[in-house]
């Protein structure tokens, strides 16, 4: 997909490729164009349409999303976005009882404490009452207090940041449900 028309007389322009027409390759072209209006931009996706795993279907009359099930327009950046997108009329609130997320533990539907947004606590009489985790693992998710910060610049996964700073039990039973549940993936 050529975002922006080749202009053959023209040398002095960036060319500029990005592979992949999901949605993060989109919002790079999206942004170069923006930006830099004199730029050459083309989009190159394998698949026959763009938007990556993000995709609506109609099928029987319903209205199926496939991928992402919400957008964090909290974060300013995103909300920014789908403004200049005009996409503002589009966005849908959730109910307020659909505000909560739940873990299934032990057949019964669990509500994720509060203070977990980010999978770091940020309010400890949620996550003391809580009945996912053991009173062991509470404790061992509190020696995160404790526990340095990461100084070797060395990537880890999301698995191995919540293993090192909260513990397996955090791990098994918050954050690898938690994760599955929003991106399909495990931690």
């Amino acid at each position: 997909m050529r975002v922006t028309p080749p202009d053959a007389n023209r040398h002095d322009h960036p060319r500029v490729v990005i592979i992949g027409g999901g949605i993060s390759g989109l919002t790079a072209a999206y942004r170069l164009t923006t930006r830099l209006p004199q730029a050459e931009v083309v989009v190159l996706e394998q698949k026959a349409r763009l938007g990556g795993k993000i995709v609506t279907e109609q099928r029987d009359g319903f209205l199926i999303e496939g991928g992402p099930e919400a957008l964090l327009t909290a974060k300013p950046v995103a909300a920014a976005l789908c403004a200049e997108l005009g996409l503002e009329p589009d966005l849908h609130a959730p109910r307020p009882e659909a505000r909560r997320s739940y873990i299934l533990r032990n057949g019964q539907l669990q509500p994720v404490p509060d203070g977990l947004g980010n999978l770091l606590p940020t309010r400890l009489w949620p996550l003391a009452t809580t009945p996912l985790i053991s009173p062991l693992g509470k404790l061992r998710m509190g020696l995160d207090l404790f526990i340095p910060a990461k100084r070797d610049g060395k990537d880890e996964t999301l698995a191995e940041f919540v293993q090192r700073r909260l513990g397996n039990e955090a791990l098994d039973k918050i954050a690898e449900p938690l994760m599955s549940g929003i991106y399909n993936a495990e931690a």
